[in-house]
């Protein structure tokens, strides 16, 4: 899959959970021989050392075939990589080009030998040198992956190249990876897959997987689930663990194949024991989600952990995420947070996200913005586009960074483009207000509507608000409305009041106070501040319901207590009337000193003439009612 090269407020997102991958991520490990993950040893040792030395010393081959048996640990045989390098070294000091290239594996992986990427280089020229192709593309893998050399895309591609023309099929597979992935060459998924092809036809394992994926995915070839199996059955007929991890979640998911969850999780208990991390982590959560099993937080604990013990980042970031939420463990933010730097220092760049959240929020940690700003930096680096969308919140806001309405406008253009539809929302508004970019209500309605596309509810809330102006447009109550319920439907809460007040109003809809009133009721039940103060006017006015000033208090106090301003006057005129509760001025102060603090103009002015009042009985006046208006 080709990768994707103020305002509104900052969005902080915590640990969220995570979801179980669909036929994980098209492998992007490069040259087999180089980077497989090690093969479980099989039984103990049923051939004698003495028996294998005879063997070996019939001919290079020999030897190389019995190194073979040692660094896998097959054939009675256990595993001992300082026994395998011994008959490599044999068998290359006398010319042998595979073996060449299996020392030079051994050097780059560190098995039996100290790790030495510029030894391993070096080996792996001397295997190209005496004939062997495959070396070729595990040069090519070490440029790409910088192993002992500066990463160098071009000179991974030259070297794969030639190794998949000379018929290498893991240096065909790795160029298609390489295509796919967009290094080195355009991103181009046919060209992907015709590689990833050939090299399946050519008995590439891995390739067989990769293909299957993608067939599974509709990337680069038609999506086609009875091809996917196909090649997801031959990669895992040939022992390659991602193929057996992706044909568990093809019968998991019930793509091209009877939904089946013993099946699934037979296939990813294969890739598990074959040292797939992915497997691992699908197994976790089919017991987080009780997916055809009992729920069980323990066991999805517990195959985290094993997929973590195997450097998954994945892994990492969703412990941290069973800490912050407090599933299966005690609920510790510390953990969390420290889980999430090891994910981060594995380059996962949601984790370095959540690290910034939590300082952001002060959970874990002190509040500090400038490391907030610095980890939410470092995930946008690592390509994070909800990050980049923070970032430019930062910006907009002055946290943690100094106050620039046009950086912000670069972040949330960076998010935008990069497909986070609250970045598109974001830029949208800069537009619409003029901040960090000339203001222009037709670029305005643009990202609103691409926001909007991509199911973002604020975005639909703007776009009302633009035809309820006029902004950019002509004023029209029609397209208010269907915005406003477009987002509602949506599930915003906001918007749900807003409906609920077009309805009160007769804005672009027939007046309706029972519609009005069961709009409201959606909205507060969302724990909307705004639906549950219009809701209490409902009850002061007796609109769409019979008039109680009793459930009007109610509503106010859950509104007041949300922070709306407006709700927190009206409790204050309830009790400065004795409307629901007994007349109470000290109560009312009390409610109009609060809406006051906050602003509210009204409030500030009865409250200074009760404080009159309590001076001089003489200038009491009747109570006002605050402004009736939704």
């Amino acid at each position: 899959m080709c990768p994707k090269t103020g305002c509104a407020s900052v969005s902080l997102r915590t640990a969220s959970r995570l979801v179980l991958f669909f036929l994980g991520v098209l492998t992007t490990v490069l040259a087999k021989p180089v980077v497989a993950a090690d093969p479980p040893a099989t039984g103990p040792a049923t051939r004698s050392a003495e028996d294998l030395d005879r063997e070996a010393a019939r001919s290079p081959a020999d030897a190389v075939r019995v190194g073979m048996m040692y660094d896998e640990g097959t054939d009675g045989v256990p595993r001992d990589y300082a026994k395998a390098m011994a008959y490599w070294r044999k068998a290359a000091d006398v010319g042998n080009a595979e073996a060449m290239r299996h020392v030079g594996s051994l050097y780059l992986h560190g098995h039996g030998v100290a790790e030495d990427d510029q030894q391993a280089l070096a080996w792996y020229h001397k295997a190209v040198d005496a004939g062997d192709v495959a070396a070729m593309g595990c040069i090519g893998a070490v440029y790409a992956l910088g192993k002992g050399v500066t990463e160098d895309d071009a000179q991974a591609i030259m070297w794969l190249r030639k190794g998949a023309e000379a018929g290498d099929p893991a240096s065909m597979g790795n160029l298609g990876q390489m295509y796919a992935a967009g290094k080195g060459v355009p991103c181009d998924d046919a060209q992907a897959a015709a590689w990833l092809q050939k090299a399946a036809d050519a008995g590439d394992a891995q390739s067989m997987g990769n293909l299957g994926g993608r067939y599974a995915l509709g990337k680069g070839v038609p999506q086609d689930f009875t091809k996917a199996l196909k090649w997801l059955q031959k990669g895992a007929d040939a022992h390659d663990p991602n193929s057996m991890s992706n044909l568990g979640a093809m019968y998991e998911h019930g793509n091209g194949v009877a939904q089946d969850i013993t099946q699934a999780m037979m296939w990813y208990r294969k890739a598990a024991d074959a040292g797939s991390t992915e497997a691992m982590f699908n197994i976790a959560m089919v017991y987080e989600h009780g997916t055809g099993v009992a729920q069980d937080y323990q066991q999805e604990m517990t195959w985290l952990r094993k997929a973590a013990d195997a450097n998954s980042a994945e892994a990492m970031k969703a412990i941290g995420v069973l800490y912050k939420s407090g599933y299966g463990v005690a609920q510790d933010d510390q953990q969390a947070l420290a889980w999430w730097r090891k994910a981060a220092d594995g380059g996962d760049a949601e984790a370095m996200h959540n690290i910034g959240s939590e300082y952001a929020l002060g959970q874990g940690v002190t509040q500090d913005w400038e490391q907030a700003a610095t980890w939410y930096r470092k995930s946008a680096d690592a390509g994070d586009a909800e990050s980049m969308n923070v970032i430019g919140g930062l910006y907009g806001k002055g946290l943690g960074v100094n106050k620039d309405d046009a950086q912000a406008a670069t972040w949330f253009r960076k998010a935008a483009e990069a497909g986070n539809a609250s970045g598109m929302a974001n830029l949208g508004l800069l537009y619409e207000l003029g901040n960090g970019v000339t203001q222009d209500y037709a670029q305005a309605m643009i990202w609103y509507r691409k926001a909007a596309d991509a199911g973002d509810t604020n975005a639909m809330s703007r776009i009302a608000r633009m035809y309820l102006k006029g902004e950019g447009v002509p004023k029209d109550n029609q397209q208010v409305a269907t915005w406003l319920r477009k987002a509602a439907d949506a599930g915003d809460a906001e918007a749900m009041g807003n409906v609920g007040a077009l309805y009160a109003s007769g804005i672009g809809v027939a007046k309706d106070y029972e519609q009005a009133v069961k709009w409201l009721r959606k909205g507060a039940s969302a724990n909307d501040p705004g639906s549950m103060y219009k809701l209490g006017y409902m009850y002061t006015q007796g609109q769409g319901v019979i008039q109680d000033y009793g459930q009007a208090m109610t509503w106010f106090r859950k509104s007041a207590d949300a922070g709306n301003v407006d709700a927190m006057e009206w409790i204050g005129s309830l009790y400065d009337h004795g409307l629901g509760v007994a007349t109470d001025k000290e109560q009312a102060m009390i409610w109009y000193r609060k809406a006051a603090d906050l602003g509210n103009a009204d409030a500030k002015a009865r409250l200074a003439e009760l404080e009159a009042q309590s001076v001089n009985p003489a200038s009491t006046r009747p109570a006002p009612y605050p402004d009736g208006s939704l």
